[in-house]
């Protein structure tokens, strides 16, 4: 009578296999991630664009106030990044900054840890310049 079954070395090798996968998954699936999140400030700086061109047009000048253009607290709508200005807005212009915010898990994007926009539109970012 012949028995039907999985032998030991069969179920080894799956195994084996299936953990070789993972180590090779797992570093490009963080890759992958680390890339979309960068949208998160890519997105709310370009929208802090768009809210102080209005900002511009009604007052004449550009403004500081992150709560007046639509975020409060100053972080990102997923708040995986921090948002400031580098100094002051003013008539002449501003620049708008995005920072990974401590916790969120883009500290660990070692390739992209900040982004700016500003209000030429000229973008930047660093250590890479090639992130947006």
């Amino acid at each position: 009578m012949r028995q039907k079954g999985v032998t030991l070395i069969e179920l080894m090798i799956v195994i084996t296999i299936l953990g070789v996968l993972a180590v090779v998954a797992a570093p490009a699936y963080r890759g992958y991630s680390e890339r979309a999140q960068r949208l998160d400030a890519m997105n709310a700086l370009e929208q802090i664009a768009r809210s102080q061109k209005t900002q511009y047009l009604r007052n004449n000048t550009f403004t500081g106030n992150l709560n007046a253009l639509g975020f409060p607290g100053g972080v990102t709508e997923d708040g995986l990044y921090l948002l400031s200005f580098d100094g002051a807005p003013d008539r002449t212009g501003y620049i708008a900054r995005a920072v990974p915010a401590v916790g969120g898990g883009q500290e660990e994007d070692t390739a992209c840890q900040w982004f700016t926009l500003d209000a030429r539109g000229v973008k930047a970012s660093g250590p890479n310049t090639d992130c947006w």
